[in-house]
């Protein structure tokens, strides 16, 4: 009982940590006074990660994982002097206390994958509610509880209680649920993680029907290609609970495409209409890669890119979120660096020959392609603990999943 506990708390813990950082917008309206992602509060948290790992009785420490968070320093430093300068401060701290959490929740009992089974849930309930409060709002005509601006850019949100959106009604009938991240995409994006670790390490499919199910309806383009990648990977017409699963999904979409005969309904622009319209645009752009609404950004980072292939050519500009921005920041060296971790997982899966793990990896570069996170703490939580969770599984060194999943 008290491990349990003790299990619970590391979990809280964590979990308010990451909360506290961008995408997640807990920081925007619920803790308003914690300071927005200031480089003295991730060393304080760092800090106090770090001195909670000291009094755990277990010890932990991965040296793949240190070694990624040092490949990873080195290519931020290369960066910035090939820039002529720059913060590198704020990525180290930020890196180091993902990796300071990863070894807390490692040492603790349940490990990653005890924790992961209870993250999991979490993604699940934001999605599951973000999912109530677009059926509400659509047929029901739920109005949001307040506005609120977003600490990371400074855009206009609404709290729907059961979820954030940045969907304005008076310019849209029908709203797209962000949980409680920055918008509807991070959400896609995030829960997709969840899926994958589910598949990885926990296998629970009751949540992987739910949860895949919730998020198509935060109607992201690039979840949607995932989501079929994913199903091309995992499902098999010899695994019963594959395909009811596959046609559950399949169902889900002929009632969305159903919409067409309304081709002004809001649903079906927000999704058919999406795939339809980004097919069209890709074949006038002849760019598969710029067929949503990020096109301009990724013609402004592609010339970027071309500019400095090597070392990249623009650190601060805005660029918004597509496949060229990371190459137009970091250049082609750059990215080997920063990018380390899902070079991992591919040198880690061909290597041991462990091929749902590289089918992961390719479903997580499909996502990063269209959403490439790269410098939040998030991200570098989840990298390095996938990473973790597959070293600690090949020792045998974690709690067996049918234990966890009582916790």
């Amino acid at each position: 009982m008290v491990k349990k506990r003790k299990s619970w708390l590391v979990f809280i813990y964590v979990l308010l940590v990451l909360i506290c950082f961008y995408p997640y917008e807990f920081y925007s309206t619920y803790f308003l006074f914690i300071p927005n992602e200031a480089t003295y509060l991730t060393a304080f948290l760092a800090l106090v990660t770090g001195v909670l790992f000291l009094f755990n009785q277990r010890r932990f420490r991965s040296s793949i994982t240190i070694l990624v968070v040092f490949i990873q320093f080195v290519g931020f430093v290369l960066v910035t002097m090939a820039h002529g300068g720059g913060n590198i401060t704020s990525p180290l701290i930020r890196m180091i206390l993902a990796l300071l959490l990863v070894f807390l929740i490692e040492s603790s009992e349940g490990g990653l994958v005890g924790f992961f089974v209870k993250y999991n849930r979490w993604i699940l309930l934001m999605a599951v509610l973000g999912t109530i409060a677009w059926a509400l709002q659509l047929f029901v005509g739920l109005s949001p509880l307040y506005p609120f601006v977003e600490r990371a850019g400074g855009l206009t949100m609404y709290n729907y209680g059961l979820t954030f959106t940045k969907s304005d009604l008076m310019n849209s009938g029908m709203i797209r649920y962000a949980g409680f991240f920055d918008e509807p995409g991070a959400m896609a994006y995030w829960g997709l993680y969840a899926l994958l670790i589910n598949k990885l390490y926990i296998k629970d499919n009751r949540l992987e029907l739910i949860l895949s199910i919730s998020l198509l309806f935060t109607f992201s383009l690039g979840y949607y290609i995932q989501l079929v990648v994913y199903l091309l990977f995992f499902s098999s017409g010899h695994n019963k609970r594959s395909t009811r699963f596959l046609l559950v999904i399949i169902s889900v979409f002929v009632v969305l495409a159903i919409t067409r005969l309304d081709l002004d309904s809001d649903l079906y622009k927000s999704s058919i209409g999406r795939v339809a319209e980004a097919m069209s645009e890709s074949q006038e752009n002849e760019d598969v890669f710029m067929a949503d609404n990020r096109a301009g950004y990724a013609e402004n980072a592609k010339a970027q890119f071309l500019n400095n292939p090597l070392f990249g050519s623009s650190l601060g500009e805005d660029m918004g979120n597509n496949i060229y921005e990371n190459l137009a920041r970091y250049g082609i060296i750059g990215c080997l660096f920063i990018l380390f971790p899902y070079l991992c997982i591919f040198i880690i899966s061909i290597k041991y020959k462990e091929w749902d793990l590289l089918k992961c990896g390719i479903i997580i570069l499909l996502g990063f392609s269209h959403r490439p996170f790269h410098n939040a703490l998030l991200y570098y939580f989840i990298m390095y603990s996938i990473i973790t969770m597959y070293y600690v599984n090949k020792k045998k060194a974690y709690i067996p999943t049918a234990n966890v999943q009582k916790m």
